[in-house]
């Protein structure tokens, strides 16, 4: 009777098994489709939210763009509004009535200010200090973009040598005398001008009543500048030259003078008379003039 309840406990303990082992088996498969749901569900909620922080986005960008054009619009355009009406619209009597008052019992008529002046002076044609435009000048002085810069090749260089800046030193230096001479121009030389120079060379010889230094050299002068005496109101009569009587240079001046003409002449028959009067003497005199004087006879 053992082996045989032996038997028949083990099949019952088989049977409690697989009963056991089949309930286990659809609680496993319940389990397992209720996290596939919720994994399901979850990322459905993630689909969600995320749709839903876009459209908000979106949404948030087109209202910000939307207050950006009316802002626009509202903003007032700075180069068409004009001063003047900004002036009058400030200066304008029309104010906002409140609804309580304080009366101090002193008016606008008696302050020392005066409040109710019609007219304000405007600002449009307003001119710029002149300290502002002292420091505007000395700040733009070492600029490179001048007024010309749009007609030059290319660009001024950003650095220069020593020797290119010492030459541009030395030809400014020589376009003018300095600060000493009060910065005399070196003034072109044209021929009517030298012609004007060398006969300021030799004035001592234009008026016997006048005696004049003898010139420090031979050379024409290199600095100088030519400009028209002003008579004042009081010469009119006395030291005044009439218009008919001015020319453009010197040289015309002299020749439209009787008085120099006259004198000069006399003078060139002196000369001449001179010469003609010693013949081979005179020669001989003016060849030994210029001989040394060891060689003189």
């Amino acid at each position: 009777m053992a082996p045989k309840t032996r038997r028949s406990v083990r099949l019952k303990e088989k049977e409690d098994s697989k009963g056991i082992e089949e309930k286990v088996e659809p609680e496993k498969l319940e389990e397992e489709g209720e996290e596939d749901e919720e994994e399901a569900m979850d990322l459905e909620g993630l689909v969600a939210q995320t749709y839903e922080f876009m459209v908000s986005k979106a949404q948030h960008s087109k209202r910000k763009e939307m207050e950006k054009e009316r802002d626009e619009r509202e903003k007032p355009d700075s180069v068409s509004v004009d001063i003047t009406d900004v002036i009058k619209m400030s200066s304008s009597r029309e104010q906002t009535q409140l609804s309580s008052e304080l009366q101090p019992g002193v008016q606008s008529t008696d302050l020392y200010l005066n409040l109710d002046r019609p007219t304000t002076k405007s600002l449009h044609n307003a001119v710029c200090p002149k300290p502002m435009k002292c420091d505007l000048d000395k700040l733009m002085a070492k600029s490179v973009i001048t007024p010309d810069f749009e007609k030059h090749h290319t660009a001024p260089p950003m650095y220069k040598s020593f020797s290119t800046r010492k030459k541009e030193r030395q030809q400014a230096k020589e376009q003018s005398a300095g600060p000493k001479w009060f910065n005399l121009p070196a003034t072109t030389i044209t021929p009517e001008i030298e012609r004007d120079l060398k006969l300021l060379k030799l004035r001592n010889v234009l008026d016997p009543k006048r005696h004049y230094r003898k010139n420090d050299s031979k050379e024409l002068p290199k600095y100088f500048q030519i400009g028209t005496i002003v008579e004042g109101a009081a010469d009119f009569y006395s030291s005044r030259i009439p218009k008919r009587d001015r020319r453009n240079n010197i040289v015309n001046e002299l020749l439209a003078d009787t008085d120099f003409r006259r004198y000069n002449k006399k003078k060139f028959q002196e000369i001449q008379a001179a010469k003609q009067s010693g013949r081979k003497g005179f020669y001989k005199k003016k060849m030994n003039r210029r001989k040394p004087n060891w060689a003189r006879h």
